[in-house]
């Protein structure tokens, strides 16, 4: 394990060093700490670093041998984490389905999840995954990862462009609203779409529940990834403030997750 930890990002040590080096290379020294203290905080800070990552990469395998336990999967699984989900949040999502029983999943920007969701439905009972994607290429790719996977009976991918739409007075840009005109009774919602990196705007992923919460069922329930980033933060404050919904619970996943529960009635 020593060996391991010492051979994590060989590179990291000469980079974090020019911190404390001139344009020349030359060791820059201070009044208060000499070279060699300065190089022990780098060495701690480094270590620390190496740790919290092996830590994260742990978690990850751990709950990636979970799903493979919990579910038979019948192909490769395309990647995780970065832009998708991480398996942490999978893990949760089949809880939740495995619990809970939906009939209508709605996947806003499912991958991955799509197929978790999928195979969790075709295991627990009936149900239906529509999972949306505003790029092509990617409900392309996991339009042909579904099939590999023998899910289409139980998945539906749908190609969404984001089109402008009006919520008190504000604009934004979401799915387009028919990609869900036959869609009612919404009894899961996993909200990890459209993609907040590259947007110009904030809170991107605002409009799904005043746009979507007429569909949803009484007692459905919403999950949130990238609950750590404050887009999302500053989301779900909003729609705790304007809608009737509540929090569940708050997961510690890589990139935090957030379940919330719908508490209104079907809209008249």
């Amino acid at each position: 394990m020593q060996n391991a930890r010492r051979n994590l990002h060989p590179n990291a040590f000469l980079i974090e060093l020019r911190r404390y080096c001139d344009p020349n290379g030359v060791p820059k020294m201070d009044d208060d700490n000499s070279i060699l203290e300065q190089i022990k905080k780098l060495l701690q800070e480094s270590h620390q670093r190496q740790l919290a990552a092996q830590y994260r990469d742990f978690r990850q395998m751990e709950a990636l041998l979970s799903l493979h336990s919990a579910i038979d999967f019948r192909s490769v699984l395309p990647p995780t984490r970065v832009w998708s989900v991480s398996p942490d949040f999978a893990v949760i999502l089949v809880e939740v389905i495995q619990d809970h029983r939906p009939k209508t999943i709605v996947d806003l920007g499912g991958g991955f999840t799509a197929i978790v969701a999928g195979y969790c439905v075709e295991k627990f009972g009936d149900g239906t995954v529509i999972a949306v994607d505003h790029q092509r290429e990617f409900a392309d790719a996991t339009r042909r990862s579904i099939n590999r996977h023998d899910l289409d009976s139980v998945v539906r991918i749908r190609h969404a462009l984001l089109t402008p739409v009006t919520i008190d007075h504000t604009n934004w840009d979401w799915y387009d609203l028919a990609t869900f005109n036959d869609v009612h009774d919404i009894d899961l919602l996993i909200v990890d779409g459209p993609a907040q990196h590259g947007s110009n705007r904030e809170m991107v992923r605002f409009p799904a529940l005043p746009l979507l919460m007429s569909k949803l069922s009484p007692g459905a329930h919403i999950l949130v990834d990238d609950a750590n980033r404050d887009h999302e933060q500053r989301i779900i404050d909003r729609w705790m403030k304007e809608f009737p919904i509540r929090l569940v619970n708050r997961f510690l996943t890589e990139k935090g997750m957030v379940v919330l529960q719908y508490d209104g009635q079907h809209a008249q």
